[in-house]
């Protein structure tokens, strides 16, 4: 995949506890073209399991008892919203419900735009020439504060967004704040190479 988003809910409880079987299905049901899910054993020593469905090369989920995390590419960019949505509706009808979220994007840079981005923000002396670059922002959602590493490699054209809830703020999911976290985040990234 070349330029990629993944998503990551993080639970509201630290002792969750769900149907692992249950949630695969409804996946399955509500997303058919993921296929059939692995299951796996989270460890030697529990009876938690791990729900991966990892057939498709473009759309790829792993569900564990820290975190629900997907991954997408652009053919699923449109549709963000909506997954992040589906996943929240699958867990809270399991009775489980999230604190955060995080949402990371891997994009490719060009030539020129690696250029652009080395003349803005490697324009000082002491710090031309270094291979990445970690730059630290924030911007308000909804109330709510997001933190934002842009992580630029210059060496390897890439730049990595991360953006996350607070920590210490519990989120209240509704699909106003999941459009509002997603259109930011983007917007954020838009106005950064631009």
């Amino acid at each position: 995949m070349n330029d990629i988003k993944e998503i990551v809910l993080y639970y509201k409880d630290e002792n969750v506890t769900y149907k692992e079987l249950d949630v695969a299905k409804e996946l399955q049901d509500r997303y058919p073209e993921l296929g059939k899910p692995i299951l796996i054993r989270e460890g030697n020593n529990t009876n938690k399991t791990a729900i991966i469905f990892d057939n498709l090369k473009e759309f790829k989920i792993e569900i564990n008892h820290i975190n629900v995390s997907f991954l997408i590419d652009h053919t699923y960019f449109d549709k963000i919203n909506s997954l992040i949505f589906d996943c929240i509706d699958i867990f809270d009808s399991q009775h489980v419900a999230f604190k955060r979220i995080g949402y990371l994007s891997n994009i490719n840079i060009s030539d020129s735009l690696k250029d652009i981005l080395e003349n803005k923000y490697l324009n000082v002396d002491n710090i031309k020439g270094v291979p990445y670059l970690n730059v630290f922002n924030e911007i308000e959602v909804k109330g709510y504060k997001v933190n934002i590493w842009e992580r630029i490699d210059f060496e390897h054209k890439i730049i990595k967004y991360d953006f996350n809830t607070n920590q210490n703020e519990e989120v209240k999911f509704d699909m106003k704040f999941i459009k509002e976290f997603t259109s930011s985040s983007n917007s954020f990234m838009d106005g950064r190479l631009s």
